[in-house]
């Protein structure tokens, strides 16, 4: 939804969906709130929000749950929690939702409430009332119907092993939520880490030698499945040293021995060119000399002051061009194939200069003209 000012702007409002976006990625509240309704036991009205509240770093996905018979109220009052089934209710409509929606869409907390509140005027639930029932929750309630203070369904309790408690420390790090009594079978969504933060946790996991991609992590998000993949020291160390032979050989295809090229100048280096490059290229030296635009040419005329110091100016495109590789850098077709050589530091003075001339009437100056001289020379001397 936006707004259109006087002066033609216009102001983004926000959105009158309820798309939202969690850990990363976009979320449909209806859909969480429908899944975990007919997950239910018997009939019953839920809704879904995004809340924050003042004792956790990091907003949740709430559900709130009501009987269908009492789910409509309109009322000042607030509904009341029924907190001695929150964990029940919590254990038994998460697990049943993970069969069917993706880890990021589990909501954090499901509180089974009394009725669903209604505002007053447009009869359509009072959004403002739940986020004040949640804001109201203590820390230890919220933490009571957490999914990571219980392990799975028939899974035995036991101590996180040393491979476990390095996943959770290092997730901690990336994800700022710390719930009471981790598990083996805790995830990394339920300890704050999202799509952005997995990156980092990703990295780091490499780094400590766990053999596990970006999506295998957000995938297999326990902290028993990320320790499992583990490697063995030596593995770990056999891999770096593929990943570095590899690397070292496309190097070596990619920069071509200078000796393989001809010419009339020294050349310190020899690249091939990317195949966009090589397509521009191409329709650039086939154009039709009657054309008025260049493909591969883009070239600026400024207009110098008379009071200018020219060989100040000189000077420094000089040391630009000794620092810069691009500005010392022509083409070369060989073998069907466009190559990118670059002139030695001995050799800036061939570089290209700017063409400085006094009286020129730069309206007068010919665009094409200069392009066809570029191009014509382009094999020999940096554009």
């Amino acid at each position: 939804m936006v707004r259109v000012t006087a002066y033609g702007e216009i102001h983004f409002l926000g959105r009158r969906d309820d798309q939202v976006k969690i850990r990363g990625q976009r979320v449909e509240l209806g859909e969480v709130a429908e899944k975990v309704r007919l997950t239910t036991e018997f009939a019953s009205d839920a809704v879904a929000m995004i809340l924050e509240h003042p004792a956790l770093p990091k907003s949740q996905l709430v559900v709130f749950v009501a009987h269908t018979t009492s789910s409509a109220q309109t009322t000042s009052e607030l509904p009341k929690i029924n907190h001695e089934n929150l964990a029940t209710t919590n254990q038994t409509l998460r697990q049943a939702c993970e069969k069917s929606l993706p880890m990021y869409m589990i909501p954090d907390l499901i509180l089974l409430i009394s009725h669903i509140p209604l505002a007053a005027i447009s009869g359509k639930t009072d959004k403002k009332c739940l986020q004040q029932l949640y804001a109201s929750l203590s820390l230890a309630q919220i933490t009571a119907g957490s999914i990571s203070s219980r392990p799975f369904e028939d899974a035995p309790q036991r101590d996180l092993t040393s491979d476990e408690e390095t996943v959770l420390t290092l997730a901690l790090r990336h994800g700022g939520s710390s719930p009471q009594d981790p598990s083996y079978t805790t995830t990394i969504l339920e300890l704050g880490v999202d799509s952005l933060s997995a990156l980092g946790l990703y990295k780091g996991l490499q780094e400590l030698g766990f053999a596990s991609s970006l999506a295998e992590i957000l995938a297999n998000p326990t902290l028993e499945e990320l320790a499992q993949r583990r490697k063995a020291p030596d593995a770990a160390a056999s891999g770096g040293a593929r990943l570095n032979a590899h690397l070292t050989s496309l190097r070596e295809r990619s920069i071509q021995p200078v000796s393989h090229f001809s010419q009339s100048h020294p050349v310190s280096r020899v690249i091939p060119c990317l195949p966009l490059q090589e397509t521009m290229l191409a329709q650039t030296v086939d154009r039709d000399p009657d054309e008025e635009t260049n493909a591969y040419v883009h070239h600026m005329i400024f207009e110098v002051k008379k009071d200018a110091d020219v060989e100040r100016l000189l000077s420094a495109w000089s040391a630009v061009t000794r620092q810069n590789e691009i500005y010392r850098t022509h083409f070369l077709s060989k073998n069907d194939r466009f190559f990118q050589l670059t002139e030695p530091l001995n050799n800036c003075e061939n570089a290209y200069r700017p063409n400085i001339s006094e009286g020129v009437d730069v309206a007068a100056i010919s665009t094409t003209q200069i392009a066809d001289e570029i191009m014509d020379n382009i094999t020999n001397r940096p554009p």
